[in-house]
């Protein structure tokens, strides 16, 4: 598929502190994801112990916790590319854990996934990948498709970059490129995954300006991990914090900023101190059956010293 990249900047792209004031939108009540009793064991160790929440329509609900919490673990079970020790997921109402993956793709079509990384495909163009969904998913003409691909990189302020390649876009474009494919097939529901890790101050208000205009705007059902308070605090209107295998606390921004949890509070606000450890053992961060204490005289051998 052909691609052009002549063609008007309609829109200009730009960001204002104004548009992060935004009233929390009232949801419709309707229930998008329920997530019940979520066990997933890795071993002994219950890296997801018995896990409930609901996530409404209009919501945008920011999943956050320290490093190792089970943040990214929750995440692929709620998009169905991990099955659970025992517990249920429910997308739009339909059961995911037990279906199959036929299955979990018809219901993927109603659903977006922004990637850390962004995730492109370095052998496609921006507007390659952009369209990957179209042609997977529709049967859209590639003068159709093309016009999609179109809007979707001037939602989010690229304009005219089609033809370029991933390596040659920043890190920063490459996750708006990413949102853009993940909207691709217009989405009722946006998953995110640490969406502004690795970007600077400026870039990471760009991508919350564009969450919160399509969640704002279009009334998109948003979810989010992040460990990115800023941006965490920017754009949700729910939030809840995991830790010990568990909801340490849930809540709107406001109650969480004033939890009387001193672990969350320490993780809020970053502090070195307080209940949450700095270090862990290694039979504490047990990820994984196959992952054993050894000591480390065992992996001596693989250290040189230089001789003069």
């Amino acid at each position: 598929m052909a691609l052009h990249s002549s063609f008007e900047l309609r829109h200009s792209f730009e960001l204002r502190h104004s548009d992060f004031v935004i009233p929390i939108m009232s949801t419709n009540g309707e229930t998008i994801i329920e997530v019940n009793h979520l066990v997933r064991r890795f071993g002994d160790r219950a890296v997801l112990d018995g896990i409930s929440f609901n996530v409404h329509r209009g919501e945008t609900l920011v999943i956050m916790g320290g490093s190792g919490c089970g943040k990214s673990t929750l995440l692929r079970h709620m998009i169905g590319s991990a099955k659970p020790t025992s517990g249920s997921v429910k997308l739009f109402g339909e059961e995911i854990t037990a279906m199959k993956e036929l299955e979990i793709e018809r219901v993927r079509l109603r659903f977006g996934m922004l990637f850390q990384s962004g995730a492109l495909l370095a052998s496609l163009t921006v507007g390659e990948n952009v369209a990957l969904p179209l042609l997977q998913h529709t049967a859209k003409s590639p003068d159709e498709i093309e016009q999609i691909v179109k809007q979707k990189l001037e939602m989010v302020g690229l304009t005219g970059f089609e033809n370029l390649r991933p390596d040659e876009i920043s890190g920063g474009m490459k996750k708006r490129v990413g949102l853009a494919r993940a909207l691709a097939l217009d989405p009722e529901l946006l998953f995110s995954d640490e969406p502004t890790s690795g970007l600077d101050p400026i870039m990471t208000a760009v991508v919350d300006e564009l969450t919160l205009k399509l969640t704002h705007g279009s009334h998109m059902t948003a979810v989010v991990v992040s460990h990115d308070m800023t941006s965490a605090f920017r754009i949700a209107t729910r939030m809840i914090m995991l830790g010990h295998g568990s909801i340490v606390a849930e809540g709107t921004p406001d109650e969480m900023q004033n939890s009387p949890n001193p672990e969350v509070q320490q993780f809020i606000h970053g502090r070195p101190d307080g209940p949450i450890p700095l270090n862990l053992s290694q039979d504490e961060h047990k990820d994984h059956q196959q992952v054993r204490p050894r000591p480390f005289l065992g992996g001596r051998f693989h250290f040189h010293h230089k001789h003069s």
